[in-house]
């Protein structure tokens, strides 16, 4: 396997991985399309973003069952399509991916951002989480909201306000 095209494919997974962070918030977490359960969780994570001090490992735990059912899909689906070889670097980017974004939206609610990137992030989040759960459903990239048309900029809001509410 060559280098540019592993990377490629990695690259390609983690893009992935962004868009199925956003399909498993919007209609998982919002809509019943990937069941209650999903959705159930999701709402007690709106209603405290904190979760009772629930660490990142035991996150990534809890979701376990759910993240190997979804790779192996893919995995399945990407081998028929690209071949074995560009599938299983597909899949890796996007279970890198899945745990960077794990662990940068657990940090969202947990530390302070220091960068001004984090902090443009984090207000984008807490839009979500405190003004308007219809929209910004992304939260370690904007990306998806603004080609799905659910980005809110938060135009109109008194500065600060958004951070207050997030306590």
């Amino acid at each position: 396997m060559q280098m540019l095209p592993a990377s490629l494919d990695a690259a390609a997974g983690l893009l992935v991985a962004t868009l199925l962070e956003y399909v498993h918030h919007r209609w998982g977490g919002h809509a019943r399309a990937l069941g209650e359960r999903v959705r159930t969780s999701h709402q007690l994570h709106h209603g405290d973003p904190l979760e009772g001090g629930v660490g990142y490992g035991e996150k990534l735990r809890q979701r376990a069952p759910l993240i190997a059912g979804a790779s192996a899909v893919l995995l399945a689906g990407a081998a028929a399509i690209f071949g074995p070889r560009h599938a299983a670097v597909v899949i890796l980017g996007v279970l890198a991916g899945y745990a960077y974004i794990e662990g940068y939206h657990h940090r969202m609610h947990h530390r302070p951002p220091t960068t001004a990137f984090g902090r443009w992030m984090r207000r984008h989040h807490h839009l979500h989480h405190f003004v308007d759960s219809r929209a910004n459903y992304g939260f370690s990239s904007p990306l998806w909201d603004v080609v799905f048309r659910t980005r809110r900029d938060g135009r109109g809001l008194p500065s600060g306000r958004v951070e207050r509410a997030a306590g």
